[in-house]
């Protein structure tokens, strides 16, 4: 039985035909959606990827991103379709979009120091100190004490520095103010 990732969606929650139409549900959820249409095969989904791979690498975002939105459509379960979108969105200063697909990318891969950077990038630029703090903080959790981190632990330090630097000036213009 597919666990759902949605409480709401208790199996255990329903009897008779609504407790099966549940468990479809759930496994529709839970299922990428090339698997459910059943006439995409994998190799098109890396292709596909790969294609998205060099229009990002040549620059060409809005092309790459959309080829990525695809890939999100079709499997929602693959991080790396997410983080793909979610860079392509970032270098079309679409930030508040990064975000959104960082986040998701998050869900299913919250160990992924990348991901952190990108993200308290993309908070820092939409001036959300609080979402910024904390993608660093778990930034310098996850490279702490790692050698092969040892650069990203420094920039998430200097990162964290700034963002208390600005709340240190933003508590001055406040109290200056009354």
């Amino acid at each position: 039985m597919s666990v759902s990732p949605y409480p709401c969606l208790n199996p255990n929650s329903y009897t008779g035909s609504q407790r099966e139409d549940i468990l479809r549900l759930n496994k529709l959820l839970c299922t990428p959606a090339y698997k459910i249409l059943g006439n995409v095969p994998p190799s098109f989904l890396i292709r596909t990827y790969d294609l998205g791979y060099t229009f990002y690498q040549a620059g060409d975002y809005a092309k790459a991103e959309a080829l990525f939105r695809c890939l999100t459509l079709l499997d929602h379960l693959t991080v790396k379709y997410w983080k793909a979108l979610g860079a392509c969105q970032q270098m079309q200063g679409k930030l508040q979009d990064a975000i959104h697909s960082y986040i998701v990318a998050f869900a299913g891969a919250n160990d992924d120091v990348d991901l952190f950077l990108h993200l308290s990038e993309c908070a820092i630029a939409v001036e959300n100190f609080k979402g910024a703090r904390m993608a660093v903080a778990h930034l310098l959790k996850l490279t702490k004490g790692k050698p092969e981190h040892e650069a990203l632990f420094h920039r998430a330090e200097a990162l964290m520095e700034a963002l208390q630097k600005k709340d240190n000036e933003n508590s001055s213009a406040d109290k200056a103010q009354a």
